[in-house]
């Protein structure tokens, strides 16, 4: 309890001027306050600037402070001009009387259709003048006591008569406990319990960080951890722009640069579609191989029946020769 008032402690004691960087709330609850002194609050910012509030505080002569101001800002109907404070009213629900008394007109927002003034001078809503709430439109509704009721003015919704949900259209469900959880409406997916990915069936997987990376579930490859392909197996390969040409993934071969064939070294060829052709079947071929081919048989057929002739002299001579 201050004694601000105990005249015979303070009077003809020294008083003190003094200022604090603090609220006056911290003021009031702080211990050995100077004694018979007018603390004037002034809390400051980082940059040691007056924040805008000032109150006034009075200490006895024992240290007990009272508050003796509070700051008054601008705003919510009060109006500073230069020194003078003054309530600023709309005119329209809040008006004043020929006798400088501030009173409400109701008239601005009871419309006496929708709002009314009961008999007990309270505001109350005529439910039968307002509109019905559609689809499209907001306004009074009715539960249908199935799936939405109505208890003490509280709406709720009756769940166990919602539609449950299936693959086909959306309901309300309940978790399996296994796979998939619900607390307090909030689901959950217990992974652990989920079918593991094979090379047969989908399932969730988990990357090794080696050759598959994963960062914010987006999946990616490590190019520097993969096998490099091989003349004796598969893996990564890089064309080498002279033979082998790569194109956004698509590798081609670069003719210009493989070695052409001679007659000593295997290499590419052009055929001259004059005596070497591609057949019907993409493959090289002979010119009119079928036709040589006839040709040489009819030689080989007469050199045959030549051959037979002369046999046929030579034992004919030999016949002669031992007669």
């Amino acid at each position: 309890m201050s004694k601000v008032g105990n005249i015979k402690e303070s009077y003809g004691k020294k008083y003190n001027i003094c200022v604090a960087n603090a609220s006056s709330s911290i003021v009031l609850n702080s211990g050995n306050l100077p004694k018979n002194s007018l603390i004037i609050s002034s809390p400051i910012d980082r940059d040691n600037d007056d924040i805008g509030t000032y109150s006034l505080i009075f200490t006895d002569n024992d240290g007990k402070g009272v508050r003796l101001t509070y700051t008054i800002q601008e705003g919510n109907g009060l109006v500073v001009d230069k020194d003078t404070i003054s309530i600023d009213i709309d005119n329209n629900t809040i008006k004043e009387n020929e006798n400088k008394a501030l009173y409400i007109d109701n008239s601005s927002f009871i419309d006496n259709d929708t709002t009314q003034l009961n008999d007990e001078n309270k505001i109350a809503i005529n439910t039968s003048n307002l509109k019905t709430g559609s689809s499209s439109s907001l306004g009074l509704f009715l539960v249908d006591g199935k799936t939405i009721s109505q208890s003490d003015g509280f709406i709720f919704v009756e769940s166990s008569e919602l539609d449950k949900a299936n693959t086909i259209s959306t309901g309300i469900f309940i978790g399996d406990n296994k796979t998939l959880n619900s607390v307090n409406g909030k689901l959950s997916v217990s992974t652990e319990n989920l079918d593991k990915a094979t090379s047969e069936n989908f399932g969730i997987i988990q990357c090794d960080e080696e050759t598959i990376l994963s960062n914010n579930g987006n999946i990616s490859i490590n190019e520097n951890n993969l096998t490099k392909a091989s003349s004796n197996e598969f893996g990564l390969s890089k064309g080498d722009e002279k033979t082998i040409h790569s194109d956004n993934g698509i590798l081609s071969v670069l003719t210009d640069g493989l070695d052409k064939a001679d007659s000593f070294n295997y290499g590419t060829i052009k055929i001259d579609d004059k005596t070497i052709v591609l057949n019907e079947n993409e493959q090289i071929a002979v010119n009119n191989y079928s036709s040589i081919s006839n040709e040489i048989n009819n030689y080989n057929s007469e050199f045959s029946y030549i051959n037979s002739e002369v046999e046929t002299i030579k034992s004919d001579l030999k016949n002669m020769l031992n007669i």
